[in-house]
């Protein structure tokens, strides 16, 4: 009769099967991390929409009253917002991945686009060519854009 040692009885894991349960951890813990920055990244995409629906409704508004839609300038300028479009929330000029409040006048990542012209699609200024046009772009994160452009 042989003795047996505890060496003989294992009942522990064995190396191979750590390995293989620390693989199947960490290929969860990558499919959710995927999953949750897609989300989040469509929440900010739906964030932009929005963002840009109403900011047109509040140009809208500002060129029923005035005739003609603000420049980039006006529009950057947060003392003519507060005196002229006083129900816009400024925070809306600001895409989620930005801490500018500004538009540009092209198309550019974590940026709205604000490119108003006059009816022909030249350069206005208001003093001596009314803007009576303009294109809002964001762009969404994964590729793609949302536009809105003026109903008049």
């Amino acid at each position: 009769m042989k003795d047996k040692t505890l060496l003989d009885d294992q009942s522990g894991f064995k190396l191979f099967e750590l390995v293989l349960i620390f693989a199947i951890i960490g290929i969860l813990l990558a499919v959710i991390i995927s999953s949750y920055s897609g989300i989040q990244a469509k929440n900010r995409n739906n964030d932009r929409q929005k963002n840009i629906t109403l900011l047109q409704k509040n140009l809208e508004l500002y060129f029923a009253y005035s005739g003609n839609y603000p420049t980039l300038a006006e529009i950057n300028n947060s003392n003519w917002l507060s005196n002229n479009m006083k129900y816009l929330d400024q925070n809306i000029l600001r895409d989620p991945k930005s801490t500018s409040n500004k538009l540009v006048n092209i198309p550019t990542k974590n940026k709205y686009s604000y490119n108003v012209t006059s009816i022909n699609g030249t350069n206005c200024d208001n003093t001596s060519v009314k803007c009576t046009k303009y294109i809002l772009t964001a762009e969404y994160e994964g590729g793609g854009k949302f536009t809105a452009s003026s109903l008049n």
